[in-house]
């Protein structure tokens, strides 16, 4: 895999919000790659930074700009592409499931239409010709034809995702970004589209950036795994190492793999992680989650940690960094 270009790739990625007073930077010098055909999972808490990393890599920003970095996807540079080029690669070459479908979807055009808009507007196509291929799309993601002429109100929570999900590989694209794509719908349909993602993924062969609060989810789902923590990458690791306790990880991502809740013999048990993430508006000097951590020494609040190939993983973390050297004695 890491022998391929990368079909998304984020260099010292940085995002400020313009609202308020002073701008706010909210994603910090990111650096990621996704490689074609993987599934990458992207997890953090709710704030982390994830979402707005994924409408930066659509260019779909607002009330925000890149201020540093640049992003590629299939070897292009999308933010110097003009509006109507930038318009014909997105969902061409990348896509986007967005989060919370019924907003995603229009509310006054049936299934169908929605669809048919979205080839229509890439492709030329008859309408028998369009119609055939939203056919093929649903069954692709196991609903009825006869969805077509239905409203997304007249749908489920997961029946509208599917159709979020069915648009997305409309026009087989090289990258789609799934936004929590699962969010709000119970566990048993939330497991059956994730089980019918990988399935057309394997089929169509394109790559996901995944994107989750849920660790336990992504963990069993991607190849590789990138955890976010106050719009720094803190980790990139292959999924199977966060079921390893021999795995070297960043103290936050070892929090994470607390948190996730255990079944006993009597009772569920899970151990949070205590504190809260830094203020953007008052980003410490050092690392970001010094506060929060148990490991934590002076150079941790003096000197911000870089990414750097620790064990088998890029942890940005001090310590993590210096028991490593340690015990191969660099």
């Amino acid at each position: 895999m890491i022998e391929q270009e990368p079909i998304l790739s984020l260099k010292d990625v940085s995002v400020q919000y313009d609202s308020g007073p002073e701008p706010v930077t909210v994603v910090r010098n990111v650096f990621l790659d996704v490689y074609p055909q993987e599934i990458l999972g992207l997890i953090g808490e709710s704030g982390s930074g994830k979402s707005t990393l994924a409408y930066t890599a659509m260019r779909l920003l607002k009330h925000a700009s890149m201020t540093s970095g640049s992003v590629r996807i299939a070897g292009r540079d999308i933010y110097a592409m003009k509006h109507e080029e930038l318009r014909q690669f997105r969902w061409a070459e990348v896509s986007m499931a967005f989060q919370t479908a019924m907003n995603a979807l229009n509310p006054v055009m049936t299934v169908g239409e929605q669809i048919l808009d979205t080839l229509k507007s890439h492709q030329t196509l008859t309408r028998e010709e369009g119609i055939e291929r939203a056919q093929e799309l649903l069954q692709l993601v196991r609903l009825n034809p006869d969805t077509l002429q239905r409203y997304p109100h007249e749908l489920s929570g997961g029946m509208r995702q599917r159709v979020v999900i069915a648009i997305s590989i409309a026009l087989s694209p090289k990258l789609v970004i799934m936004d929590e794509p699962t969010t709000g719908l119970d566990v048993v349909i939330q497991r059956t589209i994730l089980d019918e993602i990988v399935e057309i993924q394997r089929r169509q062969h394109f790559a996901i950036l995944f994107i989750s609060h849920d660790f336990q989810l992504v963990s069993t789902l991607a190849q590789r795994v990138a955890i976010m923590y106050a719009g720094k990458i803190v980790e990139v690791t292959a999924g199977a190492t966060l079921h390893d306790p021999t795995a070297l990880h960043h103290p936050y991502t070892e929090g994470l793999i607390r948190a996730v809740p255990r079944l006993s013999d009597d009772q569920a048990t899970a151990i949070g992680i205590p504190g809260n993430p830094p203020d953007p508006r008052d980003f410490p000097k050092g690392c970001a989650y010094a506060d929060r951590c148990s490991l934590v020494q002076r150079v941790c609040r003096e000197q911000p940690p870089e990414l750097r190939m620790t064990g088998s993983s890029l942890i940005a973390c001090h310590v993590v960094q210096q028991r490593e050297a340690k015990q191969y004695g660099i």
